[in-house]
């Protein structure tokens, strides 16, 4: 049998609520805490990925630096959103007429770390 995450002791039903209120109140807190610091770590790892550090060659529209240093981070509440402004972003990521492909920096770079992203962000949940 698995051994429960979490064990409490009810004595009333009041001491329950007050602690079901504090635990959902820590998840929270935990999951956009977790969520910055994964986005913080994405961010990373989009920018080594258009730098020819990780996953792909080096974008050859990279050499003035325009794009890495353009990959930034919005946070929301429970959501980090990893983005480009530069107007060649999207061409970079979506367009099938680039030689070899599209390079897909940012969903490569996803793909590639979609568990670490969830050990992060469980992490910040459950070691609180």
């Amino acid at each position: 049998m698995a051994k429960p995450i979490v064990s409490v002791t009810i004595k009333s039903k009041l001491q329950a609520i007050e602690k079901l209120a504090l635990a959902k109140t820590a998840v929270r807190l935990g999951a956009n805490q977790g969520i910055v610091r994964a986005g913080l770590f994405l961010q990373g790892e989009v920018k080594q990925d258009i730098a020819g550090r990780k996953g792909s060659p080096r974008i050859t529209s990279v050499d003035t630096g325009r794009l890495l240093n353009s990959v930034d981070l919005l946070l929301k509440r429970f959501e980090a959103v990893i983005f480009s402004n530069v107007p060649y972003a999207k061409n970079i990521e979506f367009n099938p007429d680039i030689k070899k492909g599209p390079r897909r920096p940012f969903n490569r770079s996803l793909a590639r770390n979609r568990t670490k992203i969830r050990e992060i962000v469980q992490a910040n949940i459950f070691n609180r």
